[in-house]
């Protein structure tokens, strides 16, 4: 009995101890006021945001609810379902009386997740590989933004593609995500007796984040923003969710603001577009809202002539101008500028709301705005996108569109003897050949995507089953034509049986005709234990659509004219 009691004491020690040093440190914490009122060149949002559309815990009308209760004046949503892209969300932008849900989708890519906006559906799905979604994105003139790119799960793998808006410096599910097992012994109790206080708590100085970002501006422009990444509920396992922490709670923490200028439009549709056009301009700042809202807080740079140049944009530096910076709040801060990365300015403890400084050379700045007694100092508070003043001298780079025409380097006829078509069992499709007094004879690929069960794949293919040596190309080129648009795999398979190696890549087609050049290193494996193809030993060549990349019951024609090797 004595032996009972004293575990008893023990145990009850063990937990008070765990709540006094889990309590007090939430005790000297506040939040800032700052009575500014929010400029109506500005719009304030969050980015996002998952919900019963794929794996969040709430729909529409629950994250709805939870931003008004967030009581921070949020005049935007940016939801970003699971999908490729997500059709619900995507198609979910409108007005919910003052508050503007935005589409959106995130992608499961083989590099990573990419958050991207603002693209119209397509009758084809976004392709596997970052570098082509980004293009078709970008050719729908949406926006994307690498998802969490140091997560522990889901890392961003390829930083050589090109042409994606910016990344995620903050997201708050990845932070979580890294706190690991120290997560679960603290954060219950401190949320529970402070919500802005414990999701703080799970932060960090982005540092890896911000140096890769810094790094990309070196062929600039890339944008960061700040990401909630909010699911409002965490998996323990199968059979257990907590539904914590909250859209409302989650709501309050981290904001984008963007400058709009105007009152944005009574329709959703112009309205979203407005919001994507200052996202993809760079032309807004990002903010930890529970530390304080940022109303009033403005930077631009100044030119020798007087122009004004806004976040985002890139200028050529013919002549010393300024950074002009607006800090209108009753707290000190703390201000760094960053010139390619590296400390330029510091201003500690600042009360100045009107800051001017001088800027003589050629660089990326950007801005960096702490709230100095606070018990998070070392938080950037404000995080603004960099002003690019180049050098008159240097030309400013284009953003890469996906590669699709070949180089005009040497090439062969692709041999098409044996050429034939195969389906799953539901689907149907045909070939036949256009008429041989055509200038130049094409296939005619028609098809009809049927899908059995939705465990099963649906798929119909031009298949080539016999050995190839391509050891001598780089890849494959084809005029290709489509109705309506969509995309195709490029697949070689090495191998035969249960030793078979399956490789792919994607391509456009649209409604008119376009060359399209298909390079074998743009090839991933899909199925097999071979990590590198071996190009000298192909066993089969297909050109497919699948449900992978098509929806079921998508009826479509392919025209192909002059596939070639290419050296």
């Amino acid at each position: 009995m004595k032996t009972a009691k004293r575990i008893f004491k023990i145990l009850l020690a063990a937990g008070l101890l765990y709540l006094l040093l889990n309590i007090l440190p939430i005790l000297p914490f506040k939040n800032f006021i700052n009575k500014n009122p929010k400029s109506f060149r500005y719009v304030k949002g969050v980015f996002h945001i998952h919900s019963t559309f794929s794996d969040g815990a709430g729909d529409i009308q629950d994250i709805i609810r939870a931003a008004r209760e967030a009581d921070t004046g949020l005049d935007f949503l940016l939801l970003t379902d699971h999908g490729h892209p997500n059709p619900g969300s995507s198609g979910a932008t409108g007005w919910h009386n003052d508050i503007l849900l935005i589409g959106g989708t995130e992608i499961s890519l083989h590099e990573g997740h990419l958050a991207a906006a603002g693209y119209p559906l397509t009758s084809y799905k976004l392709p596997p590989r970052a570098q082509e979604s980004i293009g078709d994105i970008n050719a729908g003139d949406g926006v994307s933004f690498i998802s969490h790119p140091f997560d522990t799960s889901v890392p961003w793998t390829d930083w050589e593609v090109e042409g994606f808006t910016g990344l995620e410096i903050i997201s708050m599910y990845s932070a979580a995500r890294k706190k690991g097992p120290a997560l679960l012994l603290s954060f219950p109790v401190q949320y529970l007796f402070d919500q802005d206080y414990a999701l703080i708590n799970l932060l960090e100085y982005p540092r890896q984040n911000l140096q890769r970002w810094d790094q990309l501006n070196r062929r600039p422009p890339y944008y960061g923003i700040y990401a909630i990444d909010a699911h409002a509920k965490l998996e323990i396992s199968r059979r257990i969710t907590l539904y914590y922490p909250s859209y409302t709670a989650l709501f309050r923490i981290l904001s984008v603001y963007v400058r709009v200028d105007d009152r944005l439009d009574p329709d959703a549709h112009r309205a979203a577009r407005r919001v994507i056009r200052g996202l993809k301009s760079g032309d807004f700042f990002n903010v930890i809202e529970a530390l304080a809202p940022a109303n009033g807080f403005s930077a631009e740079f100044i030119t020798g002539d007087g122009r004004t140049i806004r976040m985002g944009q890139s200028h050529p530096l013919t002549t010393p101008g300024f950074l002009r910076i607006r800090l209108p709040f009753q707290f000190a801060t703390s201000l760094t500028v960053f010139r390619d990365g590296q400390a330029f300015h510091r201003l500690e403890n600042n009360l100045k709301q009107d800051i001017r400084i001088p800027v003589t050379r050629p660089g990326n700045y950007r801005l960096e705005v702490a709230i100095s007694r606070s018990k998070f100092h070392e938080l950037p508070w404000i995080l603004t996108n960099p002003f690019f003043l180049i050098d008159p001298g240097r030309p400013i780079p284009p953003r890469s569109p996906e590669v699709s025409t070949a180089p005009s380097v040497e090439s062969s006829p692709l041999d098409l003897q044996g050429i034939r078509v195969e389906t799953n069992p539901a689907s149907t499709a045909a070939l036949e050949a256009e008429h041989p007094a055509a200038a130049t004879p094409s296939l005619i690929f028609t098809y009809h995507l049927v899908r059995e069960d939705r465990q099963k794949d649906c798929w119909t293919a031009l298949a080539l089953r016999r050995p190839f040596d391509f050891s001598a190309y780089r890849g494959i080129s084809l005029e290709a034509r489509s109705l309506p648009d969509m995309r195709y795999w490029l697949e070689l398979r090495t191998g035969s049986g249960d030793g078979t190696n399956r490789y792919r890549c994607s391509f456009l087609a649209t409604d008119r005709w376009q060359t399209r050049f298909l390079p074998f290193d743009r090839l991933i494996p899909i199925l097999g234990e071979e990590a590198e193809i071996n190009l000298s030993a192909i066993s089969s060549v297909f050109i497919s659509v699948t449900n992978r990349i098509a929806y079921p019951d998508t009826l479509g024609t392919l025209m192909i004219r002059e596939p070639r090797l290419v050296r």
